[in-house]
This record gives C-alpha cells, structure tokens and sequence, in this order.
C-alpha cells in the first residue's frame, strides 16, 4: 500500500535506541517508511566503553569508523563513537556524552549538507543534546517507561526524560498508559501504537517450507518471537511445559535471561536470533503465538511490537494481561497468573477460523506504512498549528 505523498520533502535526524537490522524494532521500522519520501539520517545509539555482557564484541568499539552505510537515495545509518556507561547514569556524564555525541553528529550533518532536519529522538537523555543541535522541529518518540528500564539511577533518568518532555514540540507515545504518565509533561502528546510489516509477516498463515531447525520438533507448537530478557515470566513457561507435555515451546530470539533454567525443561527449544528475512518461515510453524511477559513498569506500559506481528498470520495469541491489549479483547486469549497459561493456550489452539481473519484485518490498519501516514499528519498540524481538514487514519493515531 502506498501511503500519501506528504507536501514537502523533509530532512530528518533520528536519534535511535535501536541498532539498524536485526529483530524489527519501532525507530527502524518506522524511519524505513518515512524514507519513501523523505531524506533520512539514522544514528544508531553509542556503544559504551565499558560494555557487560554475552553478546559484547569488542570490535563494536571501532565499527562506527566505518561510516555511513546508504541503504538507499534516501536512507543513511551512522554508527556513534562509544560513550561512558550508561546504566548507572549520572547527570553530568550523560552532559559529556551527549555534547560528544553532538560534535560527531554536526559533522556528519556539514559533511552531508543536511540541513534544518526534524529531529526525532527515541532516547529518553537526549534533553542534554538538543541545545547542541540545530532543527527545525523536535519530537521525541517514546516507546518504553524509562522508570522499568536498564537504567540504575531512576530519578536521574527520569528528570532528564522529564526536561526532554518540555523541550520538545511533540512527543509520542505508543500506549494509554504512557499517555497517562507523560500528558502532564508535555506541550503535544499523541499516541501512535507499534505496528507491523505485515506484507512481510502475513506469508507465515500460509503453506511455507519449515526453517530446518524445527524439522525434528513435533507438534503442536506454542512459540514466542522475541529477546528472551527480563520480560520473560519464566514461570509461565515452565507451568505450561509440565503440564503440556506432548506441546514444543518454541523461543525465536536472543537469550539474555534464564538460558539455563529454560534449558532444563524437555519439551522447550531455544533457537537464537534470526535473520530478519527468516521470521516468517518460524512464525508459520507455530499453533499458537504467545507473549509471556511479567508484569512490571514496563511491560504494563508497552505496546507489545509483535502482537500485530502474529495478527498478521492470524493465528491465535496468548498472552499477559497487558492494558496495551485490553482493545483487542476476544482476538487475544489472556493468562493472568500461570496456571492460566496452559489451559489458554489449549483454548487459542481449538479456535475457530473467524478470529483469524478479524486478526489480519486488525494487522493491515496498523501496518508500519499506516504508523507512518500517523506521523506525517503530526508533522503536518504542528506546522501549521492549526486542526487539519483530513483527520488521522483510522485507528492508527489517537489524540485527547
């Protein structure tokens, strides 16, 4: 589908908390649209110099040496030099990070001549960068509560988001219960939910040749497309792998929590991270998709990315009882504690077809290109002030 051409070509400067590629993240997914007619310069977010973890390569230190990789005309992603950690943060190392930051960004930008952008910020310590920057208009774009994060320092984090919040002409959000935190806050809010490739996912409710990974797991198959991070209630998994023997659990993503415990239990499979290309051929082989995240300040305020990602294969959805999917009650069976687990995913696996198709109906209005008409009318009313003739596209833009 092709979403209206917007009335002016902008140049837009996205400070991303996402790394380009990989699992489908919004900044990503969301500055591929706005590159169909727009000039877009995506800044992945900085390494830090003392990094923890499995997945660390140290060769990521020096990788945004290698400059600026053009994905098309109009889509370009820079790397950032590495920062001082952020997890523990302090208010005057994210100055010096962000004012570092800045410097390599001004001369990227002179080297471009990319002039008078819109910046649109996902990262929550940018207040201390915009002073740096010259634009035209500034958005921040929240996708998570910082206050359920990686941060350590809450209050810091959060009196910096705060700061973002008045500085920015718009911010964003992708959930009512963001909404609710942030309106307070902000000079214009506007929700626009997470959304979906669906071109790209809804081949996975038809007949494809299974990924040779899952040829020897027999079915049926409850499956999760995703990190497997602290989100992940780990006791969810476990009930509805012992009473749920003769079912796979299926996890399709990187494992940064609870590799081992996972690993003790017979009938659950950890796959890794895919390619991106790949997701559809796995997501095809699931009977039932499943989210089973805990409840905390994060979960509680998300919009799960991949929800819209498994309506479009249409096939049935158990989750946690998210607020973010109270909207779709009756598509998505939900487990409030885990002995509801197991018998929801039976319920979701005798289902009828009718559900399946009111799940890819859902997922077509909420593709990323609909997320990007979304954005492009806040683009439009906060240049001219003014209520627009033509209103936001259904059920993609909410403003109270």
């Amino acid at each position: 589908m092709e979403h209206n051409r917007p009335e002016r070509k902008e140049n837009i400067l996205c400070i991303s908390n996402y790394k380009w590629g990989g699992m489908t993240g919004l900044s990503s997914s969301l500055m591929r649209e706005m590159a169909r007619y727009h000039k877009v310069l995506y800044f992945e977010p900085p390494m830090p110099y003392m990094p923890i973890g499995q997945n660390f390569r140290w060769h990521n230190l020096t990788s945004w040496r290698q400059g600026i990789e053009m994905i098309n005309d109009n889509l370009m992603i820079c790397k950032t030099p590495p920062v001082l950690p952020g997890k523990r943060i302090l208010r005057s190392v994210n100055r010096q990070a962000q004012r570092k930051l800045a410097g390599y960004i001004i001369d990227v930008m002179n080297s471009l001549h990319f002039e008078k952008p819109i910046l649109i910020t996902f990262c929550p310590h940018s207040a201390d960068l915009l002073k740096y920057l010259g634009y035209e208009l500034a958005l921040y774009f929240c996708g998570d509560e910082v206050l359920g994060g990686k941060y350590k320092r809450k209050r810091t984090i959060l009196g910096i988001e705060e700061e973002l919040l008045k500085k920015v002409d718009c911010t964003v959000v992708v959930s009512k219960e963001l909404y609710k935190r942030k309106k307070d806050s902000c000079r214009e809010l506007f929700i626009i939910t997470n959304g979906t490739d669906h071109n790209h996912f809804c081949v996975a409710g038809k007949e494809v040749d299974p990924p040779l990974e899952m040829d020897s797991i027999k079915k049926p198959i409850a499956g999760f497309l995703g990190a497997v991070d602290h989100r992940i209630n780990i006791e969810f998994i476990r009930k509805a792998s012992e009473e749920l023997k003769d079912w796979s659990f299926v996890l399709v993503g990187p494992v940064y929590k609870n590799r081992n415990q996972l690993l003790k239990l017979n009938n659950v499979y950890l796959l890794g991270q895919k390619n991106y290309e790949q997701l559809p051929r796995f997501l095809s082989q699931f009977d039932v998709c499943t989210i089973p995240y805990i409840l905390d300040d994060m979960t509680i305020n998300c919009f799960p990315i991949k929800l819209y990602e498994y309506f479009s294969s249409g096939k049935p959805v158990v989750a946690s009882n998210l607020p973010a999917l109270e909207e779709h009650a009756g598509l998505v069976y939900i487990a409030n504690c885990a002995d509801d687990f197991p018998r929801e995913i039976l319920r979701a696996y005798d289902e009828s077809n009718d559900k399946r198709k009111k799940r890819i109906m859902i997922a077509e209005r909420n593709s990323w290109e609909h997320k990007a008409e979304g954005l492009e009318y806040i683009l439009q009313y906060l240049r001219s002030k003014q209520p627009l003739n033509s209103g936001p596209p259904d059920a993609n833009l909410k403003r109270n």
